[in-house]
């Protein structure tokens, strides 16, 4: 009994020691892996937690005077700030160390990346963020090591759009507009900018939803969407009519009550075509959809756009600033003239296997405040039946539209909203390609005179080579005539000594005699 307790004592220590081992192996790998966390020690705000529970649904307002240090003796790469509502203002990071400060957020992104190893050569220990008295931030994070993928690194709105998506709500462009971002960004990987119609954040006149801006920012990032969305001032109103043109009569009533009218609307029109200069422009439906009075009233100023935006007596402090323009080509979703059929159950590898569909599924799945909604079956479908196709919805199908103006000729394919359309990024692609075959052409040509100098200096060197060897025979040839002439000379001397020698002996021989 003795010797099996003992037994089973060392076996016990064996598998304690076993763990403990893994334990501490796992340890040291999640820290090599950059599990440190930089810490965060925040002052000047009103609810300081907030900006730390990773939670984009609390926030805290910035006082005068507020700071935020964070540290890390291993080193902070890089910091992502979330903003609670939109700022006009900037705000200060300085690297404690040297003292050196920059100003940063000036896109005046509701989600802010900076990478302090870009910015400060390297990774500081310790820095300070100070903001403006009054902005609301929702969440603040600090990275040591590589940042995790959901961290958002946005670029500027583009200056030239070979797609503009005129969407009107938060959510519209992941249900009415499914596939339509993933393919064409993802898979295509075109230049596409998203413009939004309305605005969730009615700051101007005190109504503010803390959550739709965030969800529009994180479904837009999930679907390839790499540049900021633009936004107008508009606030959200709903109307109802027979018709399309009735809901937006009593939607512009509504309107009024916020000091907008009809040209406000039709002058941002212009302007966002003037702006981006887009190649291709896709909008609502005519009757908006479902029949919501902002769909209709979009489509209504969008088409209008196309004519007045060429315009420069048309809202001319637009034209002033972007010029005029008229895009090549116009979609407008369900419309019955010139249809297109776009395939969005294709699944590619640029979206790990899934469809353009099934992205934009999971798009509309940060957009959580609607989930209570119709939309929410619309798209994933209503109890067993889920809906893993966009072709399994017949009512406002999102494959369906029609080109309502081109100036690049109809459509043949009707599957591709780019047929007939030389892109930005096809120019660029090209430009390019010929800027890199007139640098290999123009490397050719320096390699070639490079040979050419090469052989030339081997022939000149050759001919030296030579012409020295020459004079070196030359030189010798003449140094053995010398020693030819000393020779014979020498001979000849020494014959005519011996004669004379000889002819002396003789002679005294003679006298002997």
């Amino acid at each position: 009994m003795v010797v099996k307790l003992k037994r089973f004592l060392k076996l016990t220590s064996l598998v304690l020691c076993i763990f403990a081992s893994v334990t501490i192996f796992a340890f040291a790998d999640n820290e090599a892996e950059g599990e440190i966390r930089p810490q965060i020690k925040i002052s000047g705000f009103g609810e300081t937690e907030a900006l730390t529970d990773e939670n984009y649904k609390t926030y805290s307002t910035a006082k005068a005077g507020n700071s935020v240090i964070i540290s890390c003796p291993e080193g902070i790469d890089s910091v992502y700030i979330l903003y609670d509502q939109p700022t006009e203002n900037t705000w200060t990071l300085t690297d404690t160390g040297s003292g050196k400060s920059v100003t940063c957020g000036e896109e005046l992104f509701l989600h802010q990346f900076e990478d302090l190893k870009e910015i400060f050569g390297s990774a500081p220990a310790e820095v300070k963020l100070e903001f403006a008295e009054g902005d609301i931030l929702a969440d603040i994070y600090a990275f040591h090591g590589e940042h995790p993928d959901w961290v958002q690194i946005w670029k500027p709105c583009l200056k030239e759009a070979d797609l503009l998506l005129l969407t009107t709500h938060a959510d519209d462009e992941q249900l009415f507009f499914a596939g339509l971002l993933p393919y064409y960004c993802m898979e295509r990987k075109l230049d596409v900018q998203v413009v939004y119609f309305i605005q969730h954040f009615h700051k101007k006149h005190l109504v503010f939803n803390h959550d739709r801006q965030h969800e529009l920012l994180n479904g837009l990032w999930h679907v390839g969407v790499r540049n900021y969305p633009y936004i107008s001032e508009f606030p959200d109103s709903f109307g109802s009519g027979d018709t399309p043109e009735d809901a937006m009569k009593v939607l512009m009533n509504s309107f009024r009550y916020y000091g907008y009218k009809y040209d406000d609307f039709q002058k941002f029109a212009v302007e966002i075509m003037r702006r981006f200069k887009p190649l291709v422009v896709v909008t609502h439906d005519f009757k908006g959809e479902y029949g919501h009075p902002a769909h209709c009233l979009n489509a209504n100023v969008t088409t209008k756009a196309i004519t007045l935006a060429q315009d420069a007596s048309k809202y001319p402090e637009s034209a002033e600033k972007y010029d005029t323009w008229a895009p090549q080509k116009v979609y407008v979703h369900l419309y019955n003239k010139n249809p297109i059929v776009m395939d969005w159950d294709t699944p590619y590898e640029s979206m790990d296997g899934k469809t353009p569909f099934q992205m934009t599924q999971e798009g509309f799945g940060f957009h959580k405040s609607q989930h209570g909604y119709w939309f929410y079956r619309w798209i994933y479908g209503r109890g067993s039946n889920h809906i893993t196709k966009a072709t399994e919805i017949n009512t406002y199908s999102p494959c369906n539209y029609g080109l309502y103006y081109t100036s690049v000729g109809e459509d043949k394919a009707k599957n591709d909203m780019m047929e007939n359309v030389y892109t930005y990024s096809q120019k660029r692609a090209d430009k390019e390609a010929e800027e890199a075959r007139r640098k290999a052409e123009e490397e050719a040509r320096q390699e070639a005179e490079r040979k050419a100098r090469e052989e030339e200096e081997q022939r000149r060197r050759e001919a030296e080579a030579a012409e020295k060897a020459a004079r070196k025979e030359a030189e010798a040839q003449r140094r053995r005539t010398r020693n030819t002439v000393i020779f014979i000379a020498a001979a000849l001397i020494i014959a005519v000594l011996i004669l004379l020698c000889l002819r002396n002996a003789k002679k005294k021989n003679r006298l002997k005699e």
